[in-house]
């Protein structure tokens, strides 16, 4: 490559040694002493380029070995880093529609699960089966969606000795699943019962 700063060692040509980000390592021989510089990519130009106009001391010099190694590994680290920030803004605008959807997706969430329980928005499937408990709350949805009220309670307790959690957990998993004609589930709010309800927003 060839240096055009414009300072002492100006059209001359160097060779690279080392690439960190903007700034190049090079190599220039001055007589027979090697000096190392540390230069800004805009420093450094291809030889064939319009904006340099080498001496023909310096085109002498510029042979096609001396300048092979350092311009095929420039150019080599400058396509791959080019390539790596690429997919790097690629992945990061990637993770930031993700971030941003998750994000409406609970403001969503927690607009639909509002709400404040009272008997008549809550189906009781307390003792139940898990079937018979499922066929009621289905049965129940489809009557409450003539109030025009969006969100509801299931009242599933937490169960006692060996059947603890069974019920709730299997009514949580069968919310979760797509199946139940609910879009949105969580455990309620402690002052609507706490974790022996939860609250469902109708599909």
């Amino acid at each position: 490559l060839a240096i055009i700063d414009g300072g002492t060692f100006d059209k001359r040509i160097a060779s690279v040694t080392r690439v960190r980000g903007r700034k190049i390592d090079v190599t220039i021989t001055r007589g027979r002493i090697p000096f190392q510089l540390t230069l800004d990519r805009s420093a450094l130009a291809y030889p064939s380029e319009k904006r340099l106009k080498m001496s023909p001391t310096v085109q002498a010099s510029s042979s096609t070995a001396a300048l092979g190694g350092g311009v095929g590994m420039f150019a080599n680290v400058v396509h791959r880093q080019a390539k790596s920030m690429k997919a790097k803004e690629k992945a990061a605008s990637k993770n930031g529609k993700k971030t941003a959807a998750a994000t409406a997706s609970q403001q969503q969430q927690q607009q639909q699960l509002r709400g404040i329980r009272t008997p008549g928005n809550t189906v009781d499937v307390r003792g139940m089966s898990l079937p018979d408990a499922k066929e009621d709350i289905v049965n129940f949805i489809s009557d409450f969606r003539k109030s025009g009220e969006q969100v509801a309670y299931i009242a599933h307790g937490h169960g006692t000795g060996e059947e603890m959690g069974v019920l709730k957990n299997g009514i949580r998993d069968w919310l979760r699943s797509g199946k139940a004609p609910v879009s949105v589930s969580e455990p309620a709010a402690i002052e609507d019962g706490g974790d022996a309800f939860t609250i469902v927003a109708l599909k």
